[in-house]
């Protein structure tokens, strides 16, 4: 190992980290000019690029020498992009930060420094394709892509198909001593491109649930380092498998927590299927209702108030009760419906006489509702008793104070 040179073992595990890292980079970007050119069969370009950078450089000798030129003018400007419009905090600005990366990468060429930044700079290439192949690709397809591109590149590896391609495009060395961004090379240790630009995928998917995306990033960082642990064992490696691994990880996992929200969401309608509610017969409902909100009988006013899952308006008649200097409504058959819109929307309208109010619904605790349920009995009468023979306890009877209107 040469004097300042890192240890095989350091450099795997910075580029892998690297790697990781560009999974973290991709912002969600609407792109509607791309919308036309959307095909499922754009799914096919990650394992196609791999399996034609193999077969084609085994088959034409200069394949490699034109690849190494074309990253040479393609990645300045494909990273440049990501700076200013591809990548999380894009700035226009910062696209002139490519000059300065790529005079470091031309004038240390073989330096640490030099490598760090050709590396920043494939890596932002990859960002850039990534989110353009992305806005064009299905995204089932895609995920299948990466996977697919991962059994192949492991293919590769096993039947040493990969080994001589890749010394012949890593030994190109452009005139003028200019960097080479056709590898992805970092101290003791060399990735593929390809590698970076699997990672910017997943990215890229990813890339509208930020938290999903640093989650899948410290992911494909534990599986890339646990997978370097078989370079004790092996000259080289596919290192797009802890990527799609990733992947895997991931999907499993936000199925499960899809199916964990499910479940709470199913448990909470039983719960409050559970609770003492005494469902009005079709008579009430049908005829004795309207009449009510429309005649005001025995006091009674007309309560709205939003679904809580339609957003459609719900109207009952209610009986509101003054006391100590506030007004109330009360639920006389229990956790009826509009309790429970009530709750979730935090207010109600209330339209006496022709006149109508919206006030904010705030929920009274069991423990004060006893003076209130009293007076509400007594302006209410008889009608009310039979309620309270079957829901006789105060915390049968939510009740809603009714404050000021509430804005808007």
């Amino acid at each position: 190992m040469l004097a300042g040179v890192p240890s095989f073992g350091v450099s795997i595990c910075l580029l892998t980290l690297a790697q990781a890292l560009v999974v973290a980079l991709p912002r969600p970007l609407e792109l509607p000019a791309l919308a036309r050119l959307r095909s499922g069969w754009w799914a096919l370009v990650p394992v196609a690029s791999i399996v034609a950078f193999v077969f084609g450089v085994r088959a034409l000798s200069g394949a490699a020498d034109g690849l190494a030129y074309l990253a040479l003018i393609a990645v300045p400007p494909l990273a440049a992009l990501a700076l200013a419009k591809a990548m999380r905090g894009a700035r226009a600005a910062l696209a002139l930060a490519v000059v300065p990366l790529f005079a470091l990468a031309w004038a240390d060429r073989a330096g640490l420094a030099g490598e760090a930044a050709a590396v920043a700079l494939d890596a932002l290439s990859c960002v850039t394709l990534a989110v353009l192949l992305a806005a064009v690709t299905p995204r089932a397809l895609l995920k299948l892509g990466i996977v697919v591109t991962a059994a192949v590149d492991a293919w590769l590896v096993v039947s040493d198909l990969l080994a001589a391609p890749n010394g012949v495009l890593n030994a190109v060395a452009p005139a003028a001593h200019l960097p080479q961004l056709q590898r992805v090379a970092f101290g003791s240790a060399v990735m593929g491109y390809e590698d970076l630009f699997v990672a910017g995928l997943l990215g890229a998917l990813l890339a509208a649930r930020p938290r999903t995306a640093l989650r899948a990033t410290a992911i494909a960082a534990a599986i890339g380092l646990a997978f370097n642990l078989l370079f004790l064992a092996v000259d080289e490696l596919p290192t797009t498998v802890p990527i799609a691994l990733a992947l895997l990880v991931v999907e499993v996992d936000e199925r499960r927590r899809a199916r964990r929200s499910r479940v709470s969401a199913h448990r909470d309608r039983c719960k409050e299927d559970e609770m003492a509610y005494l469902k009005p017969p079709v008579f009430a409902r049908k005829v004795f209702n309207p009449l009510a909100m429309r005649f005001g009988i025995g006091g009674s006013a007309t309560l709205s108030v939003p679904r809580r899952r339609s957003g459609t308006t719900q109207e009952v008649p209610v009986i509101p009760v003054d006391h100590d200097g506030a007004r109330y409504v009360v639920s006389t058959r229990g956790e009826s419906e509009w309790v429970r819109n009530a709750r979730r929307a935090g207010f109600v309208e209330l339209r006496e006489r022709g006149t109508a109010a919206r006030f904010a619904a705030v929920e009274v605790p069991v423990a004060e509702r006893g003076p209130i349920l009293d007076a509400y009995r007594v302006k209410a009468g008889r009608t009310v008793d039979s309620y309270w023979k079957r829901l006789p306890e105060a915390a049968d009877h939510p009740t809603f104070r009714l404050e000021e209107p509430a804005a808007g």
